[in-house]
């Protein structure tokens, strides 16, 4: 059974705790346990509605609630959607939760590298400022006289 919540290892230095607090909430994480310790104990993968039932005591996700956060955690790879046969069924391997780590991985760096870019433009700017203009302008907004 996947036990994500409580895994207290560290990965180079960043605790586990830290490191899904960053990737996946804490419902994101039951659903998750719930999808890996249905199948354990029925046999068969489960489909929302049993996930729904699984999850009453721990959360109150209402049933469209749950539809957007699994249609989530697939699009991100950490969930596996079987469409047919009728109801969808609901997987999760460690291959899945690789996928998805590794797509999370994908998108912080993708957001990094705009950030640096943006980062270098403000750093380009201020270098170019011309700080006498910019003294003049604040002194004029806020009504002192600036030789």
């Amino acid at each position: 059974m996947i036990d994500l919540p409580i895994l207290s290892i560290d990965v180079e230095g960043a605790p586990v705790e830290y490191l899904l607090d960053q990737v996946l909430t804490s419902t994101d994480a039951s659903i998750i346990n719930t999808i890996s310790s249905f199948r354990e104990l029925h046999g068969k993968f489960p489909s929302a509605m049993e996930i729904l039932d699984e999850l009453l005591d721990s959360t109150k996700l209402k049933k469209t609630q749950l539809y957007d956060r699994l249609n989530r955690l697939a699009n991100r790879g950490f969930v596996l959607v079987k469409l047919l046969p009728r109801p969808r069924r609901y997987q999760v391997t460690t291959d899945t939760i690789k996928e998805g780590v590794h797509n999370w991985v994908q998108e912080q760096t993708t957001s990094l590298e705009g950030l640096t870019n943006e980062l270098l433009s403000i750093q380009n700017f201020l270098k170019r400022m011309d700080t006498s203009k910019l003294t003049a302008a604040i002194a004029d907004k806020l009504s002192i006289k600036y030789p």
